[in-house]
């Protein structure tokens, strides 16, 4: 979804509300490096109690792709870090959990920020009685 709503941005980068999106999305790549950071330490601290954990992940991970809300190769990058904690037998619970943690949040921020520009490009709701109103204004109303 990043990579989309960057394509569909770029046509109206001059327009102040779209580089605020811009900077949005900035800030949730800067969030999946983040993840990134904080996953590595992992690889030397601890074994990992059980698959189902690291499972877990790759649903979140693979969920979080599917809706386009972390970007593909962001999402790889991951999932080969987990794949290589995995094969050493070293992740902490901790990070897991603080990865799951941050995975939620991004995706959050990325709905968040959907919403914003659905928003931004559809325009805010019209209450009927404004659009009688401005129909008058404009002389003619719908029925």
């Amino acid at each position: 979804m990043i990579s989309h709503l960057k394509n569909s941005l770029a046509a109206a980068e001059a327009d102040s509300d779209w580089q605020l999106f811009n900077e949005e999305i900035d800030k949730l790549e800067t969030q999946i490096d983040k993840l990134e950071t904080q996953l590595a330490p992992a690889k030397g601290n601890a074994k990992i109690s059980n698959g189902e954990e690291v499972g877990q992940i790759r649903v979140a991970l693979e969920e979080a792709r599917s809706k386009g809300k972390v970007s593909k190769e962001k999402n790889d990058t991951l999932e080969a870090q987990l794949a290589a904690a995995k094969e050493d037998g070293k992740a902490s619970n901790k990070m897991i959990a603080n990865l799951e943690t941050e995975l939620t949040a991004v995706k959050e921020d990325a709905n968040n920020l959907w919403e914003k520009i659905v928003n931004f490009e559809t325009g805010p709701p019209v209450a009927e009685e404004d659009a009688d109103s401005v129909a008058i204004c404009v002389g003619f109303k719908l029925d």
